[in-house]
């Protein structure tokens, strides 16, 4: 059975979207839709390769997160 590890829809009338799952033969396939297109695309991923990934964008994301704002301490 497929297990859905993570999805993500962007809400357009045709939505695009990305799905990550783990297939019943324990593969990982990460399957994507542009916006308006009526065919996806899938691909298997190995499990070290999608960990690169999640790695890799989370530091990307982490090293060039706007700055908090700052807070006024109250008198």
């Amino acid at each position: 059975m497929r297990k859905n590890i993570f999805a993500y829809t962007n809400g357009a009338q045709v939505p695009g979207y990305i799905s990550v799952n783990e297939e019943a033969d324990d593969r990982v396939t990460v399957t994507l839709r542009s916006n308006g297109a009526q065919v996806p695309s899938c691909i298997e991923m190995p499990r070290d390769e999608l960990a690169n990934l999640a790695a890799g964008v989370g530091a990307y994301l982490e090293a060039t997160a706007p700055a908090a704002p700052e807070t006024k301490a109250k008198k």
